[in-house]
């Protein structure tokens, strides 16, 4: 069996790592800046970074901003696979300030980082937030097939509750490698979310094709095989790529 998912996974290299634990009353508000903006902050070397959000405890709303928010519940994971600037907050249409440099405390403490976010009153939530480092360039066909936001509600008889009550264990304890554990199940819940996200018209996984030109200098490749390209100065007026090396060539008849 072909096994597309996986062979993409490893295509684009992920790396994962959760760092804050958030804990609010109402009301609140916290808006996350894009992922290019705190991307030096927490995961330096990154070409894009991708951001989650578990809700463990209590309820809350949770959106791209400028746009309608959604109602979070307690077992619900919310992405934001393209890195876009986004809100949480205890009420629909609430906005935070965002600042990246915040971001930069995770480089001198341990992980997670607890956050508390005091509203004075008596409803509160708590998340685990994540952030999932991956490869953008030369072209990654995970991110080019993923819309903006996926929002997932945990099921009777899936894996996705048991990592986050592996994930939520983990962030209450400080134990002997902790972080890397964290980090492992970071990659794990988006791997999950990525498996039971479907296409919202056709209820289905949806495969798309992109076309790139690209400059064989020797001559040297065929139809019909899979190469490594990356980008470069432009070369015409549609070619703006090199081919590198041969990935795998059909065998022939």
């Amino acid at each position: 069996m072909i096994d597309t998912l996986s062979d993409v996974l490893r295509a684009v290299r992920l790396h994962g790592a959760v760092f804050f634990k958030v804990d609010a009353t109402t009301p609140w508000a916290a808006e996350a800046p894009a992922g290019e903006s705190v991307a030096a902050h927490i995961m330096p070397g990154v070409e894009h970074v991708i951001e989650y959000h578990v809700i463990t405890r209590g309820s809350c709303w949770g959106g791209l901003v400028d746009e309608p928010a959604i109602r979070l519940e307690a077992g619900d994971v919310i992405v934001f696979p393209q890195g876009d600037a986004h809100v949480l907050s205890s009420d629909p249409g609430m906005r935070g300030r965002p600042d990246a440099a915040a971001f930069g405390a995770v480089k001198h403490s341990r992980v997670p980082v607890s956050l508390s976010i005091n509203g004075g009153g008596s409803d509160g939530a708590q998340l685990v937030c994540g952030f999932l480092g991956c490869d953008a360039r030369p072209f990654n066909p995970l991110l080019a097939t993923l819309p903006r936001v996926i929002h997932l509600r945990a099921t009777a008889g899936d894996s996705l509750p048991h990592l986050v009550e592996l994930a939520v264990a983990e962030s209450n304890q400080e134990r002997a490698g902790g972080e890397c554990v964290l980090s492992k199940l970071s990659e794990l819940l988006f791997v999950e979310v990525v498996r039971r996200y479907r296409d919202p018209v056709y209820g289905k996984y949806v495969k798309r094709r992109k076309r790139f030109h690209a400059h064989d200098e020797r001559n040297e490749f065929r139809t019909q095989d899979m190469v490594e390209i990356k980008e470069s100065r432009p070369l015409s007026r549609t070619k703006r790529w090199v081919v590198t090396r041969l990935v795998e060539r059909p065998e022939e008849a």
